[in-house]
């Protein structure tokens, strides 16, 4: 699996956020989830975040967890 993520400062208080996940052995083609528009609060601060595959795959287990037997 292939996750691509990019968060974009459209202004001072706008962050969009898009994300593709490519993924052979389970998916048809890349699948580009919704683009999501955030309003920042005035006290929101945005902090780097460098993550590894570590924590992708825990969010990932997780999510599989919640939705497996789901159709």
């Amino acid at each position: 699996m292939h996750i691509v993520e990019r968060y974009r400062r459209v202004d001072a208080n706008t962050l969009e956020i898009e994300a593709t996940v490519e993924d052979p052995m389970v998916l048809t083609g890349p699948w580009t989830v919704p683009k999501q528009t955030l309003t920042l609060a005035p006290f929101d601060q945005i902090m780097d975040l460098n993550c590894s595959g570590l924590e992708t795959q825990s969010l990932m287990d997780a999510a599989a967890k919640q939705n497996y037997g789901k159709k």
